[in-house]
């Protein structure tokens, strides 16, 4: 990017340049703007693309002011295409900042199936639930056999007391 700056400073400088500098620095710029935006395109960083391809852009029309009149239809189609080039970059961006709540949702949902349980762990849960539930049940037996034991008159089942102590 300093580079692109370099050259854009020289370009926008007042000295005079003639057609041939002029065209030679907006192609170095064109170039080194267009490698380093695929590059930042590439990583995922499409605001900073679209910061260097707007910069691209502003050189043309700056290499447009320096020429002179007769000279300036050769960079007017290149202006054109640059300023196109910036406009499908934002429209780019602006549909990946749109698009990141469900790009998150789908991480989200991917994460969540990735830690979702398989069935052996279903099916070990489940028996653990049932060994649980006949845990409960169990004891549930036992407060109410025990109640029993304190409501029932004392005289029955002595003979069976009878029998034990033998």
């Amino acid at each position: 990017m300093a580079m692109i700056q370099d050259r854009l400073e020289r370009l926008d400088s007042d000295e005079p340049l003639t057609t041939s500098q002029v065209l030679e620095l907006t192609n170095e710029i064109a170039e080194l703007g267009q490698e380093a935006a695929d590059a930042l395109e590439a990583i995922g960083d499409l605001a900073k693309a679209v910061g260097l391809l707007e910069l691209v852009s502003h050189a043309f029309q700056v290499a447009i002011s320096k020429l002179p009149p007769q000279d300036r239809e050769l960079l007017i189609p290149f202006a054109e295409f640059w300023v196109g080039a910036v406009e499908i970059k934002r429209l780019a961006l602006s549909e990946a900042e749109s698009q990141q709540p469900r790009v998150r949702l789908e991480q989200w949902q991917r994460t969540l199936a990735a830690k979702s349980p398989t069935p052996e762990e279903i099916k070990a849960a489940l028996s653990e639930r049932r060994r649980i539930a006949a845990i409960k049940v169990l004891r549930d037996r036992d407060v109410v056999d025990q109640t029993f034991k304190k409501l029932r008159p004392q005289n029955v089942g002595t003979v069976f007391k009878k029998r034990q102590g033998r």
